[in-house]
């Protein structure tokens, strides 16, 4: 009986040591995500006005994003396929925007 709890607490031990890596990076890879989520949101809302059929796909894109994070990872790999067209979805409509801000900007009569 002693053996065997001293077996359990051992294992439970090592199974905490090891999981504290892996609980950092996800911390500071979930900090990086929710920066470039503050981001797209903040272009968005600036976009919203001139472009605001862009602005809310960028939003729907980084809903879908969040979404597709929540689901398991058990669809053969097409979930993780679909967050990697999500994220370059998103990208693609971000440079959209910013191309429309250069033209705008430079179609803008100088003073």
């Amino acid at each position: 009986m002693r053996y065997s709890v001293f077996v359990w607490i051992s294992m439970l031990t090592i199974a905490g040591v090891l999981s504290v890596p892996a609980l950092f990076a996800q911390g500071q890879e979930g900090a990086a995500e929710q920066k470039r989520e503050q981001q797209v949101d903040t272009m968005a809302r600036q976009n919203q006005g001139q472009e605001p059929h862009m602005a809310a796909a960028l939003e729907h894109l980084r809903q879908a994003e969040e979404e597709l994070e929540k689901a398991t990872p058990n669809k053969g790999g097409h979930r993780e396929k679909a967050m990697n067209l999500t994220k370059q979805a998103q990208a693609q409509v971000e440079q959209g925007m910013q191309f429309y801000k250069q033209q705008q900007g430079a179609a803008q009569p100088k003073k």
